[in-house]
């Protein structure tokens, strides 16, 4: 007798795991694309996989939680719950932040109603589940992501929506924070607009299904919902929710707006005109610039409604200017700003939605006035060319030469480590198969990894030459290599980068075997993050420890992976609009690429392994899908 196996969810406030049976039914059975743009912890895309509804891609997106449903992707099947000890949840808290995956797995089972870590710690962890029922749900999870090869992406809503070119077979799922909501630690509403999204759906081209409270704004713009459901409130601090044991949710389609519901939003003004041009701020005189930020200040302080708008159409490019006019001037920047009372942390607030976060994030810094701001480097994506991101099968060194100097503002590689030289015990067990390198036994295809010591530190320092040609004058290289120990004495790799700007060291934490009595256990490998002078890391990547916890990748054929979540934390760490890795293998710095909206060169020597790497990023879909590469990278690629 076959055994009907349940449907994998998981705790989290507004998760929708109670109603979630209910949307699926609500659903078109089949299509082409399903997207839930607002994904939680994932249970309404569990919930459609799991009552078998059809289509041909499965995408989910969330700017808080993608990084949980990559770990249940790449980890889940093998998940093991840990103790629950107050010890235990503060080790995993620090460890979640610099975004170790047992951590992140971990949280829905240790943490308030599933939310995070920062909500604290619950004596009813998991609710009533059980170490064994939370590991079988985490292998279901899995298995459901890996089977339906469901993208996931970590955009905001917009982004990814015009990013996948939706259409009439399309479905997308959208549950945003609610208006008004302030229990949930996870998101807020302040990040979302709901008038965006309501002016949004009016006119998608896709089928939709949106929930929400019983708001006036959203009746008087889409009618009256569908559905409406009393749902029970599952909050762990119940007590603390002022009574409010059950809410009232309701649902719309685009079903009951297309029927005849003429109900339209009230004008919304805005005095900037629909054609200005950025380089309108440029030309304007510096008391003019100063007029056009006050005006804009006073007119998003008046109305929430128009903030979008000036936001992006007024406020960011004037701010842009008035960089650029004040550098290396007094009054600066700040000075003009303070003058007017407007304080770095007010334009944090507006900008907290990801469409300019970065963007605000660059300009905007916690500084005194009197510190002078390096220039902010422009989404070139907006100078887009026909050009896409692909493997060029080649020579590393002799394909970079043909590379445009400081065309390329990052770099994320692991090369060849040369292990089949060495005088240990390192490839002695390799045929035992308790190596976890055993496929290196013979090599890489097109190269046996056995150079004498002195042609490979040459071979490797003309590589980095190469690199840092390419590298933009805000770059940086990461570079992964591994320190072992030949003859007695440590190889540390420096022979290979001395002379070249290394700024830190970042320790891999790994794992690993040893059969050499002669010293400990090695666990770690690596990465050198060299760097030019006007390289900076990503708003708040400052605050990531330097020892990263990632495991190893173990279901991967190219015989010396390294994770793709490596190679994710090492990209969006920067603001890089683009990557280059010149030993590309089996692909995993452009899938990491892919799932966070960045653009991509490689190069790989094996036509085996470009191949390779073709397929593995074929099923991760393209989440910068119509992404194009920037004017200045078209020589490159021309040359290529």
């Amino acid at each position: 007798m076959s055994v009907k196996l349940r449907c994998p969810s998981y705790r989290y406030p507004g998760g929708k795991k109670t109603l979630a049976p209910l949307l699926v039914k609500n659903m078109p059975r089949q299509g082409r694309k399903w997207v839930d743009c607002f994904g939680g912890r994932g249970n309404i895309l569990f919930r459609a996989i799991h009552e078998g509804l059809e289509y041909d891609q499965w995408i989910i997106n969330d700017l808080y939680r993608a990084p949980f449903y990559r770990a249940i992707k790449e980890h889940g099947d093998k998940f093991r719950c840990t103790e629950k000890t107050p010890a235990e949840f503060y080790r995993l808290k620090e460890l979640a932040a610099q975004g170790d995956c047992h951590a992140l797995l971990m949280e829905p089972w240790l943490t308030w109603s599933g939310s995070t870590y920062e909500a604290g710690g619950s004596s009813t962890q998991g609710g009533m589940r059980t170490p064994e029922a939370y590991e079988a749900n985490m292998r279901q999870a899995c298995r459901y992501l890996r089977e339906k090869k469901v993208k996931i992406t970590q955009l905001d809503w917009l982004t990814c929506l015009a990013a996948e070119g939706l259409g009439a077979e399309d479905f997308v799922m959208f549950d945003p924070p609610y208006a008004g909501t302030t229990a949930v630690v996870a998101y807020t509403c302040d990040s979302v607009s709901p008038l965006e999204i309501v002016n949004y759906l009016k006119t998608a081209p896709h089928s939709w299904l949106l929930t929400e409270h019983k708001e006036p704004l959203y009746v008087l713009a889409l009618g009256e919902p569908v559905l409406e459901q009393a749902v029970q409130l599952r909050m762990a601090n119940f007590h603390d929710t002022d009574g409010q044991g059950s809410r009232i949710e309701c649902v719309w389609t685009n079903k009951n707006v297309a029927k005849g519901n003429t109900v339209t939003l009230p004008a919304i003004h805005s005095d900037v005109p629909e054609n200005r041009k950025d380089s309108y701020y440029q030309e304007l005189p510096l008391d003019s610039l100063l007029k056009e930020i006050r005006d804009s200040v006073a007119a998003m302080d008046a109305a929430r409604g128009v903030i979008d708008r000036e936001m992006r159409a007024r406020l960011l490019p004037a701010l842009i200017a008035l960089r650029e006019k004040t550098k290396r001037k007094k009054p600066g920047f700040y000075d003009h700003l303070i003058a007017m009372g407007i304080t770095p942390g007010r334009f944090k607030m507006w900008f907290h939605r990801a469409q300019a976060g970065i963007e605000i994030e660059a300009i905007i810094e916690e500084a005194q006035p009197e510190e002078q701001e390096p220039e902010l480097r422009r989404d070139h994506r907006e100078e887009a060319t026909g050009v896409d991101s692909r493997i060029h099968c080649g020579d590393a060194v002799t394909l970079m030469d043909k590379m445009p100097a400081g065309s390329v503002p990052l770099i994320v590689t692991s090369p060849p480590y040369n292990l089949r030289n060495s005088t240990g015990n390192g490839m002695k067990y390799a045929n035992s198969g308790m190596w976890e390198s055993a496929k290196l036994t013979d090599g890489y295809d097109l190269h046996d990894d056995a150079m004498p010591h002195a042609d490979y530190v040459k071979w490797q320092r003309e590589c980095l030459t190469s690199m840092m040609r390419v590298l933009r004058e805000d770059g940086a290289i990461f570079y992964n290599h591994k320190w072992r120990v030949q003859d007695g004495l440590l190889q540390d790799r420096s022979d290979i980068v001395k002379g070249f700007p290394v700024r830190q060291i970042i320790i891999w934490q790994r794992g690993g075997l040893n059969f050499n009595d002669g010293y400990f256990l090695p666990s770690y490998e690596v990465i050198y993050l060299i760097a030019k002078p006007d390289f900076k890391l990503a708003p708040g990547a400052h605050s990531i420890g330097d020892v990263w916890r990632i495991p190893p990748e173990t279901d991967n054929p190219h015989p010396a992976p390294f994770p793709v979540d490596l190679a994710l934390r090492c990209i969006q760490s920067t603001t890089a609009e683009l990557v280059l890795d010149p030993f590309m293998g089996s692909g995993t710095t452009a899938i990491a690429a892919e799932q966070c909206g960045r653009g991509w060169i490689g190069i790989e020597l094996s036509e085996k392994y470009c191949k390779m790497a073709t397929e593995r990023i074929k099923p991760d879909g393209a989440a910068c899908a119509g992404w194009q590469a920037p004017k200045e990278f078209i020589e490159a690629q021309e040359l290529l």
